[in-house]
């Protein structure tokens, strides 16, 4: 018996393809992210418990380079920045050489501060790079200008006004401390892991392992 063409023209069934259900890939999405917000978090803390166990190996290069003083810690701020290509970790790791003891809070205001005009310079001169190759329009060097006038018309005025303020001793009575529980998880998670890590270098490879996991983080 011949069959009929247009039965021979149907395709035949195939198996059911298992598609992932939209909402459980959102779910699984959101978990990685804040798997890794997580991770990142713990890194940040692990990196500033190391700034601060190594800050002491710091203070020798400080003094060779006569890196004291509110100028010289705003250029070694602004410098910073410039090394790591950002300015939060130089504020972070000026807070951590305060928390140490091994600066000044005069220093670590000052080197804040040097630290955001450089980041400020960043964003100019990567928006200018791109705009040279060709890689993005003028709008990243517009945005790179305002950048660096926004930070000198901002920060700029705010040192002197920060000196006199810290100098003046305003806010020597307010006190913020930290929860206990925080400052006991802390100790717990991180104090065994920093100790075996200072334990196994010198101080100032302690310092530079911490700038290298503030920056992974």
């Amino acid at each position: 018996m011949q069959s009929d063409p247009g039965e021979a023209a149907l395709p035949a069934a195939s198996l059911p393809v298992a598609v992932p259900h939209p909402r459980w890939r959102a779910i699984a999405g959101a978990a990685l992210r804040v798997a890794y917000s997580l991770a990142g978090l713990f890194l940040f803390i692990f990196a500033l418990e190391l700034l601060t166990a190594g800050a002491v190996g710091l203070s020798p290069v400080l003094s060779r380079f006569s890196a004291d003083g509110v100028l010289n810690l705003l250029g070694f701020g602004w410098l910073g920045s410039y090394i790591v290509m950002s300015g939060s970790p130089v504020a972070a790791i000026s807070l951590s050489l305060f928390a140490s003891g091994t600066i000044s809070d005069l220093e670590a205001f000052a080197m804040i501060n040097g630290s955001r005009l450089g980041a400020s310079f960043i964003v100019l001169f990567v928006g200018f790079v791109l705009w040279v190759t060709h890689k993005r329009s003028a709008d990243g060097l517009y945005i790179g200008v305002v950048a660096l006038l926004t930070a000198f018309t901002l920060w700029l005025p705010a040192l002197p006004l920060g000196i006199l303020v810290l100098e003046s001793g305003w806010f020597d009575d307010v006190s913020v401390g930290t929860p206990g529980a925080i400052t006991s998880f802390v100790e717990v998670a991180y104090e065994p892991l920093v100790n075996r890590v200072a334990d196994a270098v010198p101080d100032l490879m302690l310092f530079v392992i911490g700038i290298a996991v503030l920056l992974l983080a």
